[in-house]
Order: structure tokens, then C-alpha cells, then sequence
């Protein structure tokens, strides 16, 4: 009856010990994000991401939607962006190439960094800094 016994602990203890701790959705704060941005960032059972950012600073509103691929290895924490969209529409003229060039590029090169959870607060550090993770409630 034991041997039985471990075929049914032992794939528990697997899905137990393998259950990503990035997954779930996060409010971002720090690193390269400006102080008036707020973030929010799912990350997917499935390896992909969803972000949104809305940035307000004196009356005008930019908002990026931006989408990829993650890997989760140790503490490792890897992200491409692989699609954006920018509404840019309140931002002036001269600032909207600025803006969409930087996020252009970003794309499609792997941003690598530590991740390192404690409770419901993890943070990122990668090139660009460290940012601040906090489980959306």
C-alpha cells in the first residue's frame, strides 16, 4: 500500500516545486519607469507577458501596451518583447519618435535579470536597475 502511496505524493510534490512564482499580475515601480508611471505586468502560466503602462506628467498621457515571452530559471528572470503599442496622441510632435525609438529598441532582444521574491513583494534587477514587484490584489 506504501509503494501506491508515493505514486500519488510524488507527482504532488513535483507540480508543488515546479509552480512559477512570476506567475500572476504585478504593479511595477523603479528602475528605468518614470516616478509618474503606473505599471502593471501579467506574467502567464504559459510563458508570455502582458504590460501596461500609463505615464501622466503635467496634463498629458502616454499610454504602452506591450506583449511577450518570459523564462523563469532559478532566480533568473528573462523577458522579450516581441509587440507594442503606443497612444501617443496628447504627446507633442517632437517627443513621439523619442518615445516609440527607445521601446523599437528593445524589442525582440532578451532583458535578463535576478528575481527575487519575498512575500508578495519581488524584486527585479537588471541592467536598467532594479525594479520593484508587487502582487496585484
Amino acid at each position: 500500500m506504501r509503494k501506491f502511496a508515493w505514486l500519488i505524493v510524488c507527482p504532488m510534490l513535483l507540480v508543488a516545486c515546479s509552480k512559477n512564482p512570476v506567475v500572476g499580475k504585478w504593479n511595477m515601480s523603479g528602475g528605468s519607469m518614470p516616478a509618474a508611471a503606473k505599471s502593471v505586468v501579467e506574467f502567464k502560466g504559459d510563458g508570455t507577458f502582458v504590460m501596461n503602462v500609463e505615464i501622466s506628467q503635467m496634463g498629458i498621457v502616454a499610454k504602452i501596451d506591450s506583449s511577450g515571452t518570459y523564462k523563469m530559471e532559478g532566480e533568473k528572470l528573462t523577458t522579450t518583447i516581441s509587440k507594442f503599442n503606443v497612444d501617443d496622441s496628447q504627446i507633442p510632435a517632437a517627443f513621439r519618435q523619442v518615445a516609440k525609438s527607445q521601446i523599437e529598441q528593445s524589442m525582440n532582444k532578451p532583458n535578463e535579470g535576478t528575481f527575487k521574491l519575498e512575500g508578495e513583494t519581488g524584486t527585479w534587477t537588471t541592467a536598467n536597475g532594479s525594479m520593484t514587484l508587487t502582487k496585484a490584489k
